[in-house]
């Protein structure tokens, strides 16, 4: 498991904002508040506890000369004064909140549900709260990207012993550029006095050098201080505040003080706290001794089976449970569970985390307003909206429950209970107004899944209750995560819901984005074939792999027609696995899969001298007429060149700038930022990367002519042939990479059905793919290109096993940097499955390297056409084989055998 994960978390309050202090959690601390509230002397309150003749006490309160005092019965005795205080304090909370009128309820330990702590007042009831968990491992990377769309706040778990890993420090970068308010869990803080051995100065040093290590990575720092970090245990359920440990240190510590001195030292050792948190510092005396001597005192004394000790802290049951159990304690620790009971009950894990959330998380009017740049790219509100876009961020700033419906669907996900068949139901969340069941509701579709929209009607709206549990609602509002069914015909995987009269600002827009796409921090790279052992399963297994593709964002199903191969292509190694395991069960087949292999890149690599597209159109004058392509009916005539781009040029098409850009006139900006000029921007045709969206791509597609005629009508043509082109290459039928098209010189009929489609397209893919194959020779080679990834380890300790060192090795890996305990290598994607598991093995546990692609690398050797060289090599090998595998006869072929004659 990965030391951290992230939670994403969304609180709102309907109708009014949630302003609350760190009080501590308890009702003692109430009651004090609720006598100043009332104007009288807080240090007036006096409690005191009575002894029975069982060893139990009875509390009782009073505040001097102004409230009659409160007892407890004796039948309500508690085990310990702590807990008679309470008792009592709640008791006094209740009946003195109705003598004065009031009308919430605030007995915190009466255990009915319907009662709120008292400290949160009446808002705590009408509170909201949507919590999605997410696996930190970055192969599942597109299931964090697609929480964070939905959420406004996030909880990083950490554990407090590894600290900050790598995978922790890309997931949070991602949380941080979504504008999204940090808090922190400092997990597994047990590991520091029961593994560790630690003493408590040692133990808050380390714990305030993991936050230290956090804050270096936020805008916006989390302080143990003011609760927007907490410790915790998983292992035994408990979670607490510094603020609440604190307040009880000074409570027990300076008993006989009045009141007001009491709170003053408690605001002085937060502040001081503060300054060690400010400072960087990793010496406190305060947090040691007020905080951490107190966990580490409860998790020896259970470990050590101190009967007398938890006795007191706990009480007479958790005295009767282990005395009753001590031998088998011994044998099979039966403490543990004694302890964690006391634990959960003492400092619930539950507590402090929906305190910590509802005093640090943000509602969503303040939360949208802060992601706004991520969810629409613009950075402010226009007062008069021009554009759809505008007006959305108008509306996502707003954040009114009365304004039109805003809503953005991130993935598809089975309804639970739906059986072995799944339903699927949209998950999306709610921007603006209120959306209800039978609401008419326009759907707008991404340019992916063809634009345009689709009216459609509301049947069906779910919040998620639990794990395996939804609740049908009739409406959801502004912040509400929902899900909505029977919407999985109108589209696959993402989708914008407007209201039904909604009409684009945009009167010739053909497309339109509202929101910024999802963009994702992997893509599919590994792949497996796939086939139902028995063939009568097949339609089973096709149902299951369109849910599949439906429910994983990054998970991209591809059926070879020629082959008949089914195939899932996955982020890496686990998550191909994980999703073949999730195939399994939702075909409820049986299913063979073939060994893991990855995705390949066809491109052209120049040789030295040659140059490169990178700041606009090159001088192609000397480069001869290049490769012809007629239409079968002989008229219709284009020349084109293909050349490779400069890695800035490739990186820039990559980047956010092009994604983001609905059509291909916004791309003028990137392009200039690259040294292009205005008039060859516009010749810009087409990007992409052979995967169907043209919005974002690592190839170009340029009208590089001179004096020719109007090419506009057959542009549509042109533009479908070079996206056929880079999605099946001409070396083995992989997409090609970093690889401009120039068209040079074209001569189009004059009549229509005479440069028809199906005259233009076959002429301009047989041309392209001889450019492609011409350009191999003389100044530039044909290459191919494999992923690589990037493989971090991180290790404690003076030095690192040489195992690791040999397995890179032998897995043809580099190292490329080693710094601060921390290794990082490039290995072929080819030569990494099962690097983790051996790494594993090798160190007996110790080291678990954290794989991610990170590019490209070439392949070793050059492929030449017409026919392989004598001695094979490595690459010539790889496009053999690849186009065995799909059907493709013979060799790669020559320029000549595909262009045209004139």
């Amino acid at each position: 498991m990965a030391a951290s994960q992230l939670a994403s978390a969304d609180v709102s309050v309907k109708d009014r904002r949630l302003t609350l202090q760190p009080l501590g959690g308890s009702a003692v601390h109430a009651l004090r508040d609720f006598v100043r509230a009332r104007g009288d002397n807080a240090a007036a309150l006096t409690f005191s506890e009575e002894q029975t003749a069982e060893g139990a006490f009875v509390g009782v309160v009073e505040v001097q000369g102004v409230l009659e005092p409160v007892r407890l019965d004796e039948a309500d005795a508690a085990e310990t004064r702590k807990s008679a205080r309470e008792q009592v304090a709640a008791k006094a909370l209740a009946m003195w909140n109705v003598e004065a009128g009031a009308t919430d309820k605030a007995d915190s330990n009466s255990g009915d549900d319907s009662e709120t702590d008292p400290r949160l007042g009446d808002e705590a009831k009408n509170l909201v709260l949507n919590l999605i968990d997410c696996p930190g491992h970055l192969d599942f990377n597109s299931e964090v990207t697609a929480a964070l769309r939905n959420s406004d706040s996030a909880i990083l778990v950490v554990d407090v012993v590894e600290g900050v890993t790598v995978q922790t420090k890309r997931v949070l970068a991602q949380a941080v550029t979504d504008g999204l308010k940090p808090m922190l869990i400092l997990n597994k803080v047990d590991r520091l006095f029961l593994e560790l051995q630690l003493k408590a100065p040692q133990s808050a040093k380390r714990i305030l050098e993991v936050l230290h290590q956090v804050n270096s990575l936020l805008e916006e720092p989390v302080s143990l201080a003011d609760g927007s970090a907490i410790l915790a245990s998983g292992y035994f359920g408990w979670g607490v505040s510094v603020p609440t440990l604190l307040r009880q240190f000074v409570d027990e510590e300076k008993a006989d003080m009045p009141e007001d001195e009491r709170a003053a030292a408690f605001q002085d050792l937060l502040r001081r706290l503060r300054k060690v948190e400010g400072h960087r510092l990793t010496d406190s005396p305060i947090l040691a001794r007020g905080v951490v001597r107190h966990l580490t005192r409860l998790h020896k004394a259970a470990s050590t089976q101190d009967v007398d000790t938890l006795g007191t802290i706990f009480g007479s049951e958790a005295r009767a449970l282990l005395a009753a159990n001590v031998e088998d304690a011994r044998a099979d620790n039966m403490w543990k569970k004694v302890f964690r009971a006391c634990m959960r009950k003492d400092l619930p894990a539950a507590e402090a985390l929906l305190e910590m959330i509802l005093l640090h998380g943000v509602a969503p009017e303040e939360g949208q307003r802060r992601r706004l740049r991520s969810l629409t790219g613009l950075s402010k509100v226009a007062a008069a909206p021009s554009t759809s876009k505008e007006w959305a961020a108008q509306q996502i700033a707003a954040a009114r429950r009365d304004g039109p419906a805003l809503v953005y669907f991130t993935k598809f996900v089975p309804l639970p209970g739906s059986g072995s068949k799944p339903k699927l139901a949209a998950l999306g969340r709610v921007f603006s107004g209120t959306l209800r069941r039978g609401d008419n509701v326009r759907l707008l579709l991404s340019e992916e899944e063809g634009g345009g929209w689709r009216d459609i009607k509301i049947k069906g709206q779910h919040f998620v209750t639990g794990p395996t549990t939804v609740r049908d609602v009739q409406e959801a509002s502004v912040g509400d995560v929902v899900l909505v069914s029977g919407v999985t015909s109108d589209f696959i995987k993402t989708a914008t819901l407007v209201p039904a009269n909604w009409a684009p600002l945009e009167a010739t827009e053909p497309h339109v984005d509202m929101f910024v796409p999802l963009a994702f921090a992997v893509s599919p790279m590994v792949s497996a074939a796939v086939r139902p052992a028995r063939p009568s399963d097949f339609q089973k297994l096709q149902t299951a792999l369109k849910t599949l593709a439906r429910i994983d964002p990054r998970v991209m199903v591809k059926f070879d027609e020629e082959t008949k191969e089914t195939s899932v292509f996955a982020a890496g190694e686990l998550h191909l696995e994980v999703s073949i395991q999730s195939l399994r069960e939702l075909a409820g087949i049986e299913i063979r899969d073939e060994p893991p292999r990855v995705t390949f890149r066809e491109t052209i690599e120049a040789k030295a001298g040659q140059e490169l597209v990178a700041s606009g159109i090159p001088d192609l004058s000397q480069a001869g007429p290049g490769s012809l392509g007629k239409s079968a009916n002989k008229l219709n005539r284009f020349w084109f060149h293909a050349v490779p781009l400069s890695d800035d040029l490739v990186a820039a098409l990559e980047g956010s700038d092009a994604a983001d850009a609905a059509q291909l006139r916004q791309l003028d900006d990137m392009l200039a930022s690259q040294g292009w000029n205005s008039r060859d921007a516009r010749r810009v045709w087409a990007i992409g990367s052979g995967d169907g969206n043209s919005n974002v791509g690592c190839n170009i597609l340029v009208d590089a002519t001179f004096g020719s005629s109007d090419l506009s009508p057959v542009r549509d043509s042109v533009v479908q042939a070079f996206q056929q082109v880079i999605s099946a290459g001409p070396i083995c039928g992989e997409r090609v990479r970093g690889v401009g098209f120039f068209l040079t010189e074209a001569t189009i009929h004059q009549d229509p059905p005479h440069r028809s489609p199906v005259q233009v397209v076959p002429a301009c893919v047989r041309a392209m793919k001889a450019s492609m194959l011409a350009a191999g020779s003389p100044d530039s080679a044909l290459k191919m290109l494999e992923p690589k990834f990037n493989v971090t380890i991180e290790w404690s300790g003076d030095m690192l096993d040489g195992a690791v060192y040999d397995i890179i090795g032998q897995r043809d890996g580099i190292v490329v940097d080693v710094s601060e305990n921390v290794l990082e290598a490039d290995v072929p994607a080819t030569k990494s499955f099962g690097m983790a598991a051996e790494m594993q093995h090798s160190t007996k546990g110790q080291i678990s390297p954290v794989l991610q692609v990170d590019g490209w690398m070439s392949v070793p050797g050059v492929v030449g056409t017409g026919s392989p060289s004598a001695q094979e090599s490595a690459v010539e090998k790889l496009v053999a084989s690849l186009r065995t595998e799909r059907g493709l006869e013979g060799w790669v072929p020559t320029s000549q055998d595909l262009a045209d004659k004139l």
